[in-house]
């Protein structure tokens, strides 16, 4: 299986986006390899770098000047991660909460461009599923990210 994933993986990264994108109804391609956000992380057992391809769903929040990632407790981490000495406060009108730790994310919006890449270093608020439902969003980008990549709302 994880063969397979490899050459998958290889295969994808020789196509052009209208292939990867007409590849995308394949049944052989799970979720692991969708082509739209990157992000590069060492694994914990090897010290080689290895290159995630995943969709995450990402919320351009107006009304924040912070960058918020979700994980969920108890899961693997495909992303690097530091832990703060200090954990960071937060206070959102769905209450307040700590972020023990950052990451960073390398982003592609490949429906923009192919090649550039963003460098976005989130902090990461871990969750319970058992307490809490599970996030909308992967990813919250807050003004100052916003202003850096660029984004501007019309609304």
């Amino acid at each position: 299986m994880k063969q397979d994933q490899k050459n998958l993986a290889a295969k994808i990264e020789k196509n052009t986006q209208s292939e990867i994108t007409a590849e995308l109804s394949d049944p052989e391609l799970s979720g692991a390899f969708l082509n739209s956000v990157n992000t590069s992380s060492k694994s914990q057992k090897k010290e080689e770098s290895q290159l995630s391809n995943k969709v995450l769903k990402i919320l351009l929040d107006s009304g924040s000047d912070g960058d918020l990632m979700f994980h969920e407790k108890g899961t693997s981490m495909h992303f690097p991660y530091l832990a703060r000495q200090v954990p960071n406060s937060w206070h959102t009108s769905n209450g307040d909460f700590l972020t023990k730790g950052r990451s960073k994310v390398n982003l592609r919006f490949f429906e923009y461009s192919n090649s550039k890449e963003y460098l976005v270093t989130p902090d990461v608020v871990e969750y319970d599923k058992k307490k809490m439902t599970e996030p909308m969003y992967d990813l919250i980008l807050g003004c100052k990210s916003m202003k850096e990549l660029g984004i501007v709302l019309d609304f």
